[in-house]
């Protein structure tokens, strides 16, 4: 729940999975406001880009605490599994072993499995990027 004015309060169903079979750098990806975040980078504002993914650069902004390691995390995989979702207005935060999703909606008992799901895949395709990404035992 945050605030949308000053005199009204908005609700949303968010889905966190926290397990010891992530760990993943801090990051948000969100969808991009041309406008909003066009001004947001004139006053400095973080979006890591792909210029070999022009169309996910465009629809989603990226942020992360270790811009690197974010950077490592979203592969071509994870990226294409996101512009399947460039319509949905997701946000996805990850940290550590926690992975928070919503997608500005709110959702009764029973009506979550669409959100539970998506959050699971997410969970999945970062798990295996975290695994490729890990370094092997020497022989």
């Amino acid at each position: 729940m945050h605030s949308c004015s000053s005199s009204a309060w908005c609700f949303r169903t968010v889905c966190v999975l926290r397990t010891p079979s992530l760990d993943l750098p801090h990051f948000l990806v969100r969808p991009e406001l041309a406008l909003v975040d066009a001004l947001g980078k004139v006053l400095g504002g973080q979006d890591i880009n792909f210029d070999q993914d022009p169309d996910f650069s465009k629809a989603f902004v990226l942020q992360g605490q270790d811009p690197e390691a974010t950077r490592e995390l979203f592969d071509q995989r994870v990226r294409l599994h996101f512009l399947r979702y460039r319509n949905r207005r997701l946000r996805v935060e990850g940290c550590d072993r926690h992975l928070l999703l919503h997608d500005n909606k709110r959702r009764k008992p029973g009506e979550t499995k669409d959100l539970e799901d998506l959050t699971l895949s997410l969970f999945n395709l970062f798990r295996a990027a975290d695994d490729d990404q890990a370094p092997s035992a020497a022989s």
